[in-house]
């Protein structure tokens, strides 16, 4: 993808906040659960040799990435009512006064993650304009939770997804069209997604970085064993 399809793509993202409306909890309760309990399950059967063949992670091990992402997204709706509701100031309000702070969309949120656990983390919250860029490692993820929620209702051109370079990356965050980018992914390219949106004017960013994943051993961890699987299980981040 090239920059100038960059500018295409970014519109397509925008339209859904004048033409859509953003939907209640209840609604959105609706949707997720259509999704991820009817669509999601749908796909058990695919995902697991399908995640395997692009990260490495034991087959058997992988319906938890489903169970886990069901698990997050019913979470945050659980939450969601609470969230999202006016924070009330009455501990400071002056007699005939009522202050608040009322929620609202953040517009258009650039979503950097894989595979399933951690896109949930910032699709759902951002569902009614995102654009999703999967790892290269794990591209079909992405593809995955579009269909998921387009075939439970969620209109066409509100969840995007693009695959870039780094260098397309960095365009993409520092458009002024992208009001929100959320990052998980190692400390030098979160670094890199910081200073880009600092060039575009201090845009939001939501950064969850690492140099690789931590494993604990006990005194009977077989270790010459481990150094050998670990790596596969997590995907070459240990």
């Amino acid at each position: 993808m090239s920059p100038s399809s960059q500018t295409t793509i970014i519109p397509h993202s925008q339209e859904p906040l004048v033409t859509y409306q953003y939907p209640s909890v209840p609604e959105l309760d609706e949707l997720v659960v259509r999704s991820g309990k009817e669509e999601f399950k749908a796909m058990d059967n695919d995902i697991p040799l399908e995640l395997t063949k692009q990260m490495g992670r034991p087959v058997s091990q992988n319906p938890g990435e489903i169970r886990g992402t069901l698990e997050r997204a019913n979470y945050m709706l659980s939450i969601a009512e609470k969230s999202l509701a006016p924070v009330e100031l009455k501990d400071t309000d002056k007699p005939g006064f009522r202050r608040y702070i009322k929620r609202e969309p953040l517009g258009v949120v650039f979503v950097i993650a894989f595979p399933f656990l951690t896109s949930i983390n910032s699709v759902l919250p951002a569902i009614i304009a995102v654009i999703l860029k999967p790892s290269p490692q794990t591209p079909l993820t992405a593809h995955r939770l579009q269909s998921a929620f387009e075939k439970a209702g969620l209109p066409a051109d509100v969840f995007l997804v693009t695959h870039l370079s780094p260098k397309l990356t960095a365009h993409l965050v520092e458009h002024p069209k992208v009001d929100f980018v959320s990052f998980t992914g190692s400390v030098a390219n979160g670094k890199s997604v910081a200073q880009s949106a600092v060039k575009s004017g201090f845009k939001g960013v939501a950064l969850e970085v690492s140099h690789g994943e931590m494993v604990m051993g006990v005194e009977l961890t077989d270790f010459s064993l481990e150094a050998k699987t670990l790596p596969m299980f997590e995907a070459m981040q240990t």
